[in-house]
């Protein structure tokens, strides 16, 4: 997706799906932080000393919860990336992925949202370092870092992201004759306009262009209400490979029988690479290591004092 060829070569069903697929994600990095579990684990972490009692005493399910999470908001901030090369690539998609983004999702006002309140970027109270609050952005690794306040207008790959896809979204020719403007859509795209400044400009230069264009909206009359549609009729196609993986299914079944055909006859006792595992640790092999026995070495002691 990262080529123009590859969006080329997709077919119209494979490129709704796609574009559905980035939808969902870039919908679930939006919601508020006080109604979404996701961001809000990454947002607004535990202090250090809750967050370790709690990792000492949670349970399996806590565990398996806690790492579901981690690893939704890991795919949805890679999505960004992903939706960002549509973006830049519309043209060459079929013209059912086309109105997908345009006018489905909306991928121009979905984006708003991360601009304004970016997932990617946390403040926390600390009492050590003498403030009473330090910020900190993710890095490319996952990894959250402390940043001086001064360092915050430093576009992060997450955050340029966000804005190379409203560059493309507003300045290409294809989604200028195809997104119909409206009262709504024009306040909710002058939203953005307060970010760009100079700090801005200077690390991502394409975005004087979408400041221009949001200059020149501002002044500019559009219809109160515009579906960009002159038919009372809408025919839209449906995302065909996702209907057909979870049309008309019953998971509470396919997961009781997972469990009783998969998962209860899961067994480490012929599998190869454990029983390798687990030899390299016998008497043997370490006493072959450091060149002694160590047979007598493993034997437990009679008495605790025996020894001392």
């Amino acid at each position: 997706m990262y080529r123009r060829e590859r969006c080329e070569a997709m077919t119209c069903e494979a490129a709704i799906a796609l574009c559905d697929y980035c939808a969902r994600q870039l919908t679930s990095l939006a919601i508020p932080v006080p109604t979404n579990k996701m961001a809000r684990r990454q947002k607004e972490p535990e202090p250090i000393e809750q967050m370790t009692k709690r990792l000492q005493t949670r349970s399996t399910t806590e565990e398996i919860n806690d790492t579901r999470l981690d690893t939704e908001y890991k795919i949805a901030v890679v999505t960004t990336s992903l939706a960002r090369h549509l973006c830049e690539h519309i043209e060459s998609l079929p013209i059912g992925a086309q109105r997908r983004i345009l006018d489905t999702h909306e991928f121009l006002v979905l984006i708003v949202p991360l601009i304004e309140e970016p997932p990617w970027t946390r403040r926390r109270p600390c009492s050590k370092t003498g403030r009473s609050i330090i910020w900190e952005k993710q890095m490319d690794n996952y990894e959250w870092k402390e940043v001086d306040p001064s360092d915050l207008l430093t576009i992060t790959k997450c955050e340029a992201q966000c804005w190379l896809a409203i560059f493309h979204l507003t300045c290409s020719d294809v989604c200028r004759k195809g997104y119909s403007l409206n009262e709504f859509r024009k306040g909710q795209l002058l939203r953005l306009r307060k970010f760009l400044h100079e700090v801005i400009l200077d690390q991502l230069p394409v975005l004087r262009d979408v400041m221009r264009y949001m200059d020149e909206l501002s002044i500019t009359s559009v219809p109160d209400n515009a579906s960009g549609h002159g038919a009372a009729l809408l025919m839209e196609q449906v995302d065909v490979i996702r209907e057909s993986l979870i049309g008309g299914r019953d998971w509470d079944q396919v997961a009781r029988d997972q469990f009783e055909d998969v998962f209860s006859k899961v067994t480490d006792a012929p599998d190869e690479d454990h029983r390798l595992i687990a030899d390299i640790y016998n008497e043997e092999t370490i006493g072959c290591i450091v060149g002694t026995d160590v047979t007598n070495v493993f034997e437990p002691l009679h008495s605790p004092l025996e020894d001392i």
